[in-house]
């Protein structure tokens, strides 16, 4: 699972970082939230689940998460519109719950989902996370505002409208492909990086 990750650049950052208080001044904790940091910049292992990893680094699945989210907090993403674009992928694994009117999110990265969950908190927006921290839970009619903050009104209106056909009786409309409509439209105004994992996402496993 290591294969790809780019060792020179891997290596220039650790010792910049490692030598950046003096040899020795990291603590065992700092030096292995760098090190996962570094991985996940450099290598392959944005999608892997905390499961996966906590498997591959001999880690309890806790451990893995708290040093993803040290090392989101303590380097935060250079990466121009980090959180729209997890989101966004985020949605295209989004579930519709029609009984209860709740679009359901799997949000395993913590810095994401605390994000999104601090967005939708500022909007006033109702969301359900009793069952499982991870699942996040928000009515059609509270996304709405995110999605247009996000990805801009055009897009997320027609998609809150085809929802509203999707819910009419007799529909034939399926939540996934108003879902696929969505995330590709969103993503050709976040580039071509972002349509390609989009793609990948909807179509076929990335890693």
């Amino acid at each position: 699972m290591f294969d790809k990750i780019d060792y020179k650049d891997f290596g220039k950052e650790f010792l910049q970082a490692y030598l950046a208080r003096g040899m020795g001044s990291l603590s065992k904790r700092e030096l292995d939230t760098l090190v996962m940091h570094l991985m996940e910049k450099f290598g392959d292992l944005e999608f892997k689940s905390n499961h996966e990893l906590s498997i591959q680094l001999r880690l309890s699945e806790s451990r893995v998460k708290g040093l993803r989210y040290e090392g989101r907090l303590k380097y935060p993403p250079d990466e121009d519109r980090f959180v729209e674009r997890r989101f966004l992928y985020a949605l295209t694994r989004a579930q519709f719950d029609a009984d209860q009117g709740w679009i359901i999110f799997s949000l395993e990265d913590s810095y994401l989902r605390h994000a999104i969950r601090g967005q939708l908190k500022q909007s006033g927006a109702l969301t359900d996370t009793s069952f499982n921290t991870e699942l996040v839970k928000v009515r059609l009619e509270h996304l709405e505002p995110i999605l247009i903050s996000f990805f801009g009104a055009e897009i997320s209106k027609s998609f809150a409208q085809d929802m509203k056909k999707a819910l009419a009786k007799d529909s034939k409309i399926t939540f996934a492909a108003i879902r696929k409509k969505f995330v590709l439209g969103a993503a050709s105004g976040l580039g071509g990086t972002t349509v390609k994992m989009v793609k990948s996402l909807l179509y076929g496993d990335p890693t």
